[in-house]
């Protein structure tokens, strides 16, 4: 088993009208070496849209039994814990990262809906998904997979409805280094704690407190390095005592924090 850094990829930024939305765009290479390995991902509570480019590859996770293979277009719901993925046919693939709380831009269904699902494109945009999905399947240059796709998200955006102030709350999480209460939040939207949470969880795909807690290991795998004591890495990540970190680790990853770690070394 390997981490998901190892998969390499080309990265590209959204065009400034897309750029409050969309955190990047990145075109995968599923490499020969990498076929029938199984690859760990942690959590990123992120919508992320991926087109497989000839690539075939499964996915498993604690909510599902076995491998399951994925679809060759997909959007992926955000997920509530670790899984793994095997490419059984290497290839490429391309993705569009979306902020969090920005993919309810695109579409009117409720982000939580998606929750640990891979959903047809399809049944979020229909049957215009079809000349898209070909049109990316048959453009493999970086500048044009970007082009089509920003040219398709446009026909897509719908600025939410609800009066809710996703950007911001954002905004305050990262400020806070996922160190904040829910209740500080809600008052950012200016609602009660109930409809705070259902808005939430619309924009965001998950209730808070768990989102939150996807953040803060987050940071914390983002702030590791090889030799960093685990005690010390807690702390650079906000949490308060190691109790409470190894918790999170094992109820998103089923691991401790020295086995979580030695593999993302």
């Amino acid at each position: 088993m390997i981490a998901a850094q190892h998969i390499g990829c080309i990265t590209a930024v959204a065009s400034p009208q897309l750029l409050p939305y969309i955190s990047g765009y990145c075109l995968y290479d599923f490499s020969p070496e990498l076929c029938e390995t199984p690859i760990f991902f942690l959590p990123e509570g992120i919508i992320e849209v991926v087109v497989q480019l000839g690539a075939v590859s499964s996915a498993s996770s604690a909510s599902k039994q076995g491998w399951q293979q994925r679809p060759d277009a997909f959007v992926g719901g955000l997920h509530s814990s670790a899984y793994m993925m095997q490419i059984e046919q290497p290839g490429k693939a391309w993705g569009i990262r979306f902020k969090p709380g920005a993919f309810r831009h695109f579409t009117s269904l409720p982000v939580h809906q998606l929750k640990n699902l891979l959903a047809s494109p399809m049944e979020i945009w229909g049957n215009q998904t079809e000349q898209w999905l070909e049109t990316i399947n048959n453009t493999h240059h970086l500048d044009s997979l970007v082009r089509h796709t920003e040219q398709f998200l446009w026909k897509q955006f719908q600025p939410a409805n609800e009066h809710f102030p996703a950007q911001a709350i954002w905004q305050y999480i990262q400020q806070s280094e996922g160190q904040c209460r829910v209740a500080e939040l809600a008052q950012i939207g200016c609602l009660s704690a109930a409809q705070f949470r259902l808005r939430f969880n619309q924009y965001f795909g998950l209730a808070p407190k768990p989102f939150l807690r996807l953040y803060r290991l987050q940071r914390a795998s983002q702030k590791f390095k090889p030799h960093t004591a685990l005690t010390e890495l807690a702390h650079q990540a906000g949490y308060y005592d190691q109790a409470h970190f190894n918790r999170d680790v094992r109820s998103i990853t089923d691991m401790s924090p020295s086995e979580l770690f030695s593999l993302l070394r």
